[in-house]
Order: structure tokens, then sequence, then C-alpha cells
């Protein structure tokens, strides 16, 4: 009998304490509903009850915000996953792959352009290993006269005197003569006896030769130029008269050219090869600092009459570094890179293009801890339409790498990037470069298997 008295005793105790206490506390408010049982709590039960019905709506809204954005993020990294641009893409590119591996029919050249994810000949150097290694080729393609990377270039061996100036697409304020295909030129000094360039060949597989070796000039703004060059120990004239001149200074294997160039006025200087007659080819052509969109200020006539001598079959872009912020709207980038595309579709017009996306990079949150930036996702997905409207093959690099957080695991496990936890070192170059080429032979298998 006292045992139920008690309880009843303790139960409206703990009631009535409950009452008075939810009254004072924030968390009881915004927790748990008010009971009501005196006449001392009527008066605020309408207020108490808004007050946890609005914290309740906001605490919803914010899950729900929550959930939107990683629904956004994952339906934007599944979309570019499951878009095929693949053999679509680059038929002209297998095509003339094909030609090459069953009809020994002359040369399959690439050219890689890239922001300081490739400088160096980083990702390009492997790539132009493995298709040499399959389908024939010798040859590092071709060299710009002044390089900012060469003292780290492992694909050959560069040097040149202080003498030279050099312009690029990066300050087009400057510019009296064309651009090159690398986005830039080279001045040599006038009357200068000292405009030096030498390049080695490195002791490296299908690189440890200059099979043929040409030079790429412009056109001088004098009208009775008097410019020339020697090259191991030959003289030649330098007075092309087009704006793109090319001039066969060997046909002979070498293992390293000296050049020293004598001018008498400005004279823009673009570059040398070194190639083969055969085989699969890969130029380099990096530029720190460009986040791709300034490409369409090369000019289209320029690139073609490159384009002439140098025929290419495949166009790599692989930019978008530069652009990454804290923004998550990127549909300008979308609608520049939609322009940069359709100015090479024009100015080669028999090669196939590939947009490669920018890896995973990672920046520490407000903890401390290294994650995944957030608008990774809105730049691939901006990279990826701009391939899709313009109907070229598109590479999903991050996806590829591991998707979300795996430049951190690149970085502190495998040891693949540097501690900046946006570029790659050698090694992590190479093995980049190899998910692209698995990717490029992947798709070219099935083209000859449908061909075939």
């Amino acid at each position: 009998m006292f045992a139920g008295l008690y309880f009843v005793i303790f139960t409206l105790f703990f009631l009535c304490f409950y009452a008075y206490t939810y009254e004072q506390s924030k968390f009881l408010q915004s927790h748990f509903k008010q009971i009501n049982i005196f006449p001392i709590v009527k008066d605020s039960l309408k207020r108490s009850q808004a007050r946890y019905e609005h914290n309740q709506l906001i605490n919803t809204k914010k899950s729900l915000t929550d959930l939107r954005q990683k629904k956004i993020t994952s339906d934007s990294i599944n979309r570019i996953i499951n878009y095929d641009g693949g053999q679509k893409g680059l038929i002209d590119f297998f095509n003339a792959l094909y030609d090459v591996e069953k009809l020994n029919k002359g040369t399959c050249r690439i050219a890689y352009y890239g922001d300081s994810m490739i400088e160096g000949d980083l990702m390009s150097m492997t790539l132009r290993e493995a298709y040499q290694k399959q389908y024939g080729g010798r040859g590092v393609g071709f060299i710009p006269i002044v390089s900012l990377t060469n003292k780290f270039r492992i694909s050959v061996i560069h040097d040149y005197n202080a003498s030279w100036r050099r312009e690029s697409l990066l300050d087009i304020s400057k510019l009296d003569f064309p651009l090159g295909i690398s986005g830039e030129y080279f001045i040599a000094e006038a009357n200068g006896s000292n405009n030096t360039v030498s390049f080695q060949a490195p002791n490296r597989s299908f690189v440890n030769t200059f099979p043929i070796t040409k030079l790429f000039y412009g056109k001088s703004k004098t009208a009775n130029p008097s410019n020339s060059l020697d090259f191991n120990g030959t003289s030649f004239s330098l007075n092309g008269q087009l704006a793109v001149n090319s001039l066969v200074l060997s046909q002979t294997p070498l293992k390293g050219v000296d050049l020293t160039f004598r001018t008498s006025d400005e004279l823009p200087i673009y570059g040398i090869s070194f190639e083969s007659s055969s085989g699969v080819l890969v130029d380099n052509f990096a530029l720190r600092g460009n986040s791709g969109i300034a490409m369409t200020a090369l000019n289209q006539n320029i690139l073609g009459q490159f384009n002439n001598d140098l025929g290419y079959d495949l166009i790599v872009l692989q930019f978008g570094l530069n652009v990454v912020s804290e923004n998550t709207n990127y549909d300008w980038y979308k609608a520049r890179m939609i322009r940069v595309v359709e100015h090479f579709k024009h100015s080669f017009p028999k090669a196939s293009i590939l947009l490669v996306s920018i890896p995973d990079i990672s920046k520490k949150n407000d903890q401390g801890v290294m994650q995944t930036r957030t608008s990774v996702s809105y730049v691939i997905e901006a990279q990826k339409n701009a391939a899709m409207q313009t109907e070229v093959s598109f590479f999903n690099l991050y996806q590829a790498m591991g998707g979300e957080g795996s430049m951190v695991k690149w970085v502190e496990e495998l040891k693949l990037a540097n501690d900046d936890y946006i570029h790659f070192n050698f090694k992590g170059a190479r093995n980049a470069s190899n998910l692209i080429f698995s990717f490029l032979d992947k798709e070219y298998l099935k083209f000859k298997e449908n061909d075939e």
C-alpha cells in the first residue's frame, strides 16, 4: 500500500520538477516536449511549443540541406562516370594509330597540352614511352627553344644562354609576333654572338637519339634580313618568308646538337623537333599557371601551319588546376572550355580531342584534417559537360585515381604526390599517365574489334 503511495508522490514530484526545469532549459526546449500539469506553465505552453517546433524545423532544414548537397555531389560524379567519352570522340586518332600499327604508314602524333601538372614532360613522358614501346616511334618530339623546366626534365638534356627573351600567351599585351604551337615564341639578341642552345639525348629508351632534327621559326619584320644558324658546324639561312617556317637540320640520328643563332633583327624562334618518320610521337606543351581558357589566343592559321608539317592525330587538354577555388558554380568555365575545344577542332580538323579532368585536390578543413576541396566535383562537372557538348572524349582522372580523398592517400600512404596535395611527383605522374594510357588502349582494342 505504502509502496504505491510513494510511487505516486515520486511521480508527481518529478513532473513538477520537470515542468519547472523545462522553463529554464534551452536544451530541454530544443529536444523534448513540455509536460503541462500546472496552471503556472499554461501561459507559456504556446510559446514553448512554438519554440520547440521552430528548433525542430531548423534542424530538419539543416539535415535536408546537407543531404541535398551530398546528393548533388554524388549525382555529379555518377554522371561523370557514366559519360561514354571513349571511342566516338577518338575515331580519328584510332584510325591513324591503326595505320601505324597494321599498315606501317607514317606517324601518329599527339599534342599534350596542360598546366603545371605536366610541365617537365610529366604525364606525357610516360604516355610517349608506352606508345612507342607498343607501336613504334623514336624521339622526344617538339621542344621549345627555351624552357623554364629544363633543369628537371629528364627526357632531354637542354641548356641555353641567358640572352633569350621569352613571350607567352599568359601575357599577350607584349606580343610582337604570332605565338607558336607551344603558346610561346623566343627572341634572340639582335647582332649577338652568344645566342646558343644545346640538346643532348638522355640514356632513356626511345629518346636516346635524335632521329630527325627540325627547326621551326617565324618571319622577320625586316624586308631583307640577315639571319642564320650554326648547327653542329653547318650554317643555315633563316630568311623564310612564311609565318611558320620549318627547316630540316639533320636526317641522321644524333646524340646531341649545338645551335648558335645570329640575327640582324628580332626573329621569332619557336622550337625544335626530334622525331622519327614512323611510329607514335608525343609533344609536351606545358604552361605553368594556364587555366586553359587562354588557349583561344593561339591563332588558328598559325596552328594550322604547324599542323601542316607536324600532322596531329590527337590533342590532349589537361587543365583546371588554376580555377579551383571555393566556388561551386563553374558554368562560366564550361562555356569558356567549349570555346577552347571548338578552337582546336577548327585548327586541327583531322585530330581527335581528349579532355582530361583535374585530379583530386585536398585542403585542410576547419578541424585541420585534409579532405577533397568542395569545388573539385563542380570543376569536373564543367569539364565533362564541355566534352559532352562538343562531342569529344573525356577522361575522369579524379575518379581513376580513387575519387574523394584519394589525393591524401597518394601523398601520405603511396608517396605519389607532393605535400601541396595538388601535384604528382615523378612516380605519381607515371602512375596517372598509365591510367590514361590504359583507358586509351582499351578503347583502341574495342575499335579494332569492331573494325575487324
